[in-house]
């Protein structure tokens, strides 16, 4: 339950982040909601708790239908993937943010592909760096 709280705060933090410019780099905004989403995958053992995490995130950020599904999906694919976690949690982001401009914008990833790529590296950094932040102890290479 501890834990449930504590993914809770980071969303409900990383949400309020996204709403600003805070992170906006020559107007290029990380999706930190999805990162965070993607990175607590593998720490939420139960997918009703995850799913509580993903429509706490919708309702903060008012987010598509697109963001819902991508992070929902993400859950049960993270469980699948077979290589080490920082892999699969790089895996993860690179894919969910593809796959939600395919579904929120594929006009936009197609006519802007550079800054989709941007946004996607960007995340890889923040992604890296929740997960080596959540994972102190573990064999991350």
């Amino acid at each position: 339950m501890r834990k449930l709280i504590l993914f809770i705060l980071l969303v409900a933090a990383a949400s309020i982040i996204q709403n600003t410019q805070l992170f906006s780099v020559y107007g290029i905004k990380p999706d930190i909601t999805l990162v965070v989403l993607l990175t607590a995958i593998p720490f939420v053992t139960n997918f009703l708790d995850y799913l509580i995490l993903v429509f706490s995130a919708g309702i903060l950020l008012q987010a598509p239908a697109g963001f819902l599904i991508v992070s929902s999906a993400a859950y049960f694919i993270g469980r699948r993937l077979i290589w080490r976690q920082s892999l699969n949690n790089a895996i993860l982001i690179i894919s969910a943010t593809i796959v939600f401009y395919l579904l929120s914008a594929p006009l936009f990833l197609y006519k802007n592909w550079n800054v989709v790529l941007a946004e996607i590296i960007y995340n890889l950094i923040l992604g890296g760096v929740f997960y080596f932040i959540l994972w102190p102890k573990r064999n991350h290479i």
